[in-house]
């Protein structure tokens, strides 16, 4: 299990590994639940640089050490980039080139997360279908919650969809 300062240790070791010094706080952000991890950015110095870089804990407390640590590399490679160039790159080639160039395989916007904590604790309402089965997950109660009585099942074409709260 990663603690915050295994975190900021293997921070450094990908910094290192890329040939900048990590020169920012890392934290952990217990409001951050849909991003794993980012690089917040901004003016420093009179030019753009990271500012500060933060990891989910609810994240790190639930996946796999193999997750977490593609997220560290997929982070820093952002820190990298906007360190070296004073810009912003989102997930462009450079982004790409450079997560090649350490072996992440992480070089896209959405994660895909191995964790060790089910579903059903994550979020708070289960979508359902009478045949199917589970078929969505929320966090908030929103306007597809409130309006699933106009929602029908994509596999099974059933109208009968219900939601279960899950705590």
């Amino acid at each position: 299990m990663y603690t915050l300062e295994k975190i900021q240790e293997q921070c450094k070791a990908v910094c290192n590994q890329l040939g900048v010094e990590l020169d920012v706080p890392v934290t952990l952000n217990k409001r951050l639940t849909l991003t794993l991890g980012r690089v917040i950015n901004g003016y420093r110095d009179g030019e753009y640089n990271p500012i500060s870089v933060e990891f989910s804990e609810e994240f790190l407390n639930y996946s796999t050490d193999e997750t977490v640590y593609s997220v560290i590399q997929h982070e820093m490679v952002h820190y990298y980039i906007t360190k070296t160039t004073h810009e912003h790159h989102g997930h462009d080639a450079l982004f790409k080139e450079v997560c090649a160039r350490i072996g992440c395989k992480n070089d896209g916007c959405s994660t895909k997360i191995q964790t060790t904590k089910s579903k059903d604790l994550i979020y708070k309402y289960t979508v359902k279908c009478p045949n199917c089965g589970p078929l969505a997950y929320y966090r908030r109660k929103g306007k597809i919650l409130k309006s699933l009585s106009d929602c029908h099942c994509r596999k099974c074409g059933s109208h009968d969809l219900y939601v279960e709260q899950n705590w």
